[in-house]
């Protein structure tokens, strides 16, 4: 796969299928039953986005550390209907969050807005023995207008 994606971005435009690779590489493809599940496309321009005007309610990076009255399940992160039933109490916005990465004792979330992620707004859920046990929370206020 890595092979691959270095031939089509060394090789291709942006835009290019499956369908305009070298030969060679179809029949490596093909040999090793590499298929694409969809087209590959690759926008060639950069989205239009808007200005955001926020402020700041919770300092970002250094925010105080909450620890949880009841731990709760750790695994609820990755089902969004039951991380909002256990946690969406607890944690301000927690709506407004989206999933990030794991680390090796956190789960971090960046704040969304129009399905983007505000990289510099973050939501860290501490763990431990499989229980989130404490959150951090960068927090923000939209400006409108």
């Amino acid at each position: 796969g890595y092979q691959l994606w270095l031939n089509i971005r060394e090789g291709q435009s942006a835009n290019a299928g499956a369908n305009s690779l070298p030969p060679d590489t179809l029949a490596i493809m093909q040999q090793k039953d590499i298929s694409f599940a969809a087209n590959m496309h690759i926008p060639s321009d950069t989205p239009k986005l808007r200005d955001l005007t926020f402020r700041v309610t919770n300092k970002l990076g250094i925010g105080e550390r909450h620890e949880l009255e009841k731990p709760v399940e750790s695994k609820i992160v990755f089902n969004e209907k039951e991380l909002q039933s256990d946690l969406g109490a607890v944690i301000p916005d927690l709506d407004q969050y989206g999933f990030d990465s794991d680390r090796d004792v956190e789960f971090v979330f960046n704040r969304m807005v129009d399905n983007r992620p505000m990289f510099d707004v973050k939501l860290e859920l501490f763990y431990s023995n499989q229980k989130i046990t404490a959150y951090r929370q960068d927090a923000i206020e939209l400006v409108t207008g």
